[in-house]
């Protein structure tokens, strides 16, 4: 990991800067969503390649925000009482979703998927399976969640801090993505991730990042906007 993270540890009443662990914290957010940004364009084209056989429909989406980030390590329901670094949990930074028309296709689908990902989902949230009880608390809306592990090919941390080292040290140049993080703190703990990431600690690892698929029917997707 960047940092080294103590096990046992006291709840921060809130997330400010004056939190014992803050900084450490606020780091690993930058550095994911780095790491994210770095390898979303090849993640995004290989789910719409993998499904296209099964004629699915591939709609990318933003790589998750820094703001969204933040309140989920806040939040009670989410990961507020889980062992730090808490942003680690967040396996959904890259993520997509694929629509179908038919059972079949994306049944079909999510077995390619898993198959090109390494042969397994590293988690499945199975919204079909519910019972009219369950899929009533979020109004029927039923959905495939696959969370994969995705070893990018031939690509170390080195490879895409070379590629991507000199965008990401103007990036820190530029106001905080997010309205609720000062900038000088902001620029401090990009600069921080930055650093780490071009570094010869992880240069020669190979990149690999929990990243997330929403396989859903048509008439699910005129239901959920």
């Amino acid at each position: 990991g960047i940092v080294d993270f103590p096990v046992d540890f006291p709840l921060p009443p809130d997330h400010d800067d004056q939190w014992k662990w803050f900084k450490d914290e606020s780091v690993l957010i930058h550095a994911l969503r780095l790491i994210a940004e770095a390898i979303d364009a090849k993640y995004q084209t290989i789910v719409a390649d993998t499904i296209k056989p099964h004629q699915g429909q591939h709609m990318a989406a933003q790589i998750k925000g820094d703001s969204r980030m933040r309140n989920k390590a806040l939040a009670p329901e989410d990961h507020r009482h889980e062992p730090r670094p808490r942003p680690a949990l967040n396996i959904d930074i890259n993520r997509c979703c694929a629509i179908f028309d038919s059972p079949g296709d994306l049944e079909a689908a999510a077995r390619a998927l898993c198959k090109r990902f390494g042969g397994a989902a590293g988690r499945v949230k199975n919204g079909f399976a519910l019972d009219k009880k369950e899929a009533g608390k979020s109004f029927h809306y039923r959905s495939l969640m696959l969370n994969l592990v995705y070893k990018v090919e031939d690509t170390t941390y080195g490879d895409i801090a070379m590629k991507h080292g000199a965008k990401w040290e103007r990036d820190a140049e530029f106001l905080t993505q997010n309205p609720e993080v000062p900038w000088e703190l902001w620029q401090a703990h990009q600069k921080t991730a930055v650093s780490y990431l071009k570094g010869a600690a992880i240069a020669r690892s190979p990149v690999t990042m929990v990243v997330e698929v929403q396989l859903l029917l048509k008439p699910y997707l005129a239901a959920g906007k």
